[in-house]
């Protein structure tokens, strides 16, 4: 290929001394060709980097909300320190990653008959809020069923990619929800003793 192109060079009569030096020179080709690839291949490390620690902390997210309602299911009454406690030992499950940028929400879910759905009871931990008791709750549809009951778990963590964080108006939000029907009881009695 550089033969050619030096071959091409050296037939056109009318090119100056210093271009068909240049041309048959072709020493630096590979490190001007580099220097051009380097911006394109760090940003996409970059990016492989960020898209990596997102996909990580979203599966952590969906642990910790699986986590929440599979230990508060197991009661049929908790206090509110034994809530608390259960609260904390869930959002263990987001190590390495660090709990300031967690929110978590558990809430009992109770359902009419006619499969209107209510929340009875909810606390929160860390930046989480709670939901308010008696408010309206939308269930997926094939939970609304009617006279049922469902332990509600929602984990969220703010994310702000590490580099390029100045670059964002606000954290990118990883959520995640979870049910559970309650395990040894038709509800959870909450905060016990009321």
């Amino acid at each position: 290929m550089k033969q050619n192109f030096a071959a091409r060079v050296e037939n056109l009569r009318l090119a100056p001394r210093p271009v068909r030096a240049f041309a048959r020179n072709a020493r630096g080709v590979a490190a001007i060709e580099f220097a051009l690839i380097l911006p394109v291949m760090l940003l996409l490390l970059g990016l492989c980097v960020i898209a990596g620690e997102a996909l990580a902390i979203g599966q952590q997210v969906t642990a910790t909300a699986r986590t929440i309602v599979d230990i508060v299911s197991k009661n049929s009454q908790l206090s509110t320190s034994q809530m608390a406690l259960d609260l904390d030992a869930a959002a263990y499950t987001m190590a390495p990653y660090s709990n300031a940028n967690l929110s978590m929400v558990v809430a009992e879910i109770q359902t009419n008959g006619s499969g209107a759905a209510t929340v009875s009871w909810s606390t929160a931990a860390f930046n989480g809020t709670a939901l308010v008791k008696g408010a309206p709750f939308t269930l997926p549809a094939s939970m609304s069923v009617a006279n049922a009951t469902y332990i509600y778990g929602q984990a969220s963590y703010a994310f702000t990619p590490l580099g390029i964080g100045f670059a964002l108006s606000q954290p990118i939000s990883l959520n995640d929800v979870a049910y559970f029907s309650p395990r040894v009881s038709t509800t959870i009695n909450y905060p016990y003793p009321n």
